[in-house]
């Protein structure tokens, strides 16, 4: 029986020198790139706002967020969207200040809507659902702020690494180039929502691409299996 099981020490090895290397890239239009990707243009869209009104960065901690996928029903040559998707916001932002509202809710929207018309082909701003439950952080957070002295209420670490080895070079290229503009004049067919992994063996590479197809440019089955043949 053939196994394809391999231990080795990999302390003090480089990743790119070790004998089996796996990454995963998960691409624009996947949920978890589109969460991470409103949160953090939420997070910039507040701190604007708080900078321009009150001279600083307020409290706020809005990574929380979820992307809740809806329903379609899929044909060839154009389906129809059933239920659409679902952004929830949570978190913690500051939401009043010097008894100035600070329009929390209007900022997160906008972000959300801002990200999905400059990033994805066909997401509908008017039917997306938005689901706010940002709440403003407890005073003993809020107040870190006050002054001018960094101080901190907790504690917390982080993890970074540099440079990419080649096989995630070529993993995160290969992404960028699906999802280029150009690919898409190319293959319209070709969907945001594409994830990609290599296994690297040695020197041998097996890579995996799911690519999700736009019904509407797929008039029949016999397309679908020539187009993922042709490209």
């Amino acid at each position: 029986m053939r196994r394809n099981i391999v231990v080795e020490r990999a302390r003090g090895i480089r990743t790119e020198n070790q004998r089996v290397e796996m990454v995963e890239r998960k691409g624009l239009g996947h949920p978890d790139f589109i969460a991470d990707s409103i949160a953090e243009a939420y997070s910039r869209n507040l701190s604007v706002y708080y900078i321009e009104n009150f001279g600083r960065i307020l409290h706020h901690n809005v990574d929380k967020l979820e992307v809740i996928g809806g329903r379609t029903s899929p044909e060839f040559g154009g389906g129809q969207v059933i239920y659409p998707i679902s952004v929830l916001f949570s978190g913690r932002a500051t939401d009043a200040m010097e008894n100035q509202r600070i329009p929390v809710k209007e900022i997160a929207i906008g972000a959300a809507l801002g990200w999905m018309e400059n990033n994805l082909r066909f997401v509908d701003g008017n039917s997306l659902r938005f689901l706010f439950e940002t709440k403003s952080g407890s005073p003993s957070l809020t107040g870190l702020y006050e002054g001018t002295q960094p101080v901190s209420n907790d504690t917390s670490f982080g993890a970074g690494y540099a440079p990419l080895t080649p096989t995630e070079n070529l993993v995160l290229a290969l992404e960028k180039e699906m999802n280029s503009v150009d690919f898409k004049k190319e293959f319209p067919f070709s969907g945001e929502d594409v994830k990609i992994m290599a296994l690297r063996n040695r020197k041998r590479m097996d890579i995996i691409i799911a690519n999700a197809f736009v019904d509407r440019f797929v008039p029949s089955l016999e397309n679908y299996f020539e187009e993922t043949v042709n490209s």
